[in-house]
């Protein structure tokens, strides 16, 4: 307890702060700083993020501003990242592929469709066949 009467109290987790819900569009809320200036004026851009946009009224001397451009980069990174993650593996990949060949030198290669390029089975074929000619009495014979 306190000489003034507050108490003090240690919050499991609470000394580990997490960036999980902060967007690179929702940072500036988090500082006053920015609110402050914005209620002042705006900045020329609708997306300013506030580092060397011309026309920026947030950028400048202020003494939290190297706090917000590295949270800034931090959570734009994490961003990126769960944008990268959220991708196809088909699309991260390309639709190119390198071949070595001889002397070191790489050829480009495009990539095909995994089983679009394949050949249909003469199985499938034969039933396809069948199935058309008969109809729908096809499997009322089986």
């Amino acid at each position: 307890m306190l000489s003034n009467g507050g108490i003090v109290a240690d919050t499991p987790g609470f000394n580990q702060p997490s960036l999980e819900a902060v967007s690179p569009q929702s940072l500036p809320l988090y500082f006053p700083e920015v609110q402050q200036r914005l209620a002042e004026g705006r900045c020329l851009f609708k997306d300013c993020r506030h580092l060397q946009e011309p026309g920026c009224i947030v950028r400048g001397e202020w003494e939290r501003y190297p706090l917000y451009t590295a949270l800034l980069s931090e959570v734009e990174e994490k961003d990126r990242l769960m944008r990268q993650r959220s991708v196809s593996k088909k699309s991260r990949e390309g639709t190119i592929r390198l071949k070595s060949e001889s002397g070191g030198v790489q050829r480009a290669e495009a990539l095909l469709d995994r089983k679009k390029h394949r050949r249909q089975s003469r199985k499938k074929t034969k039933q396809k066949f069948q199935q058309d000619i008969m109809g729908d009495d096809f499997h009322d014979y089986d």
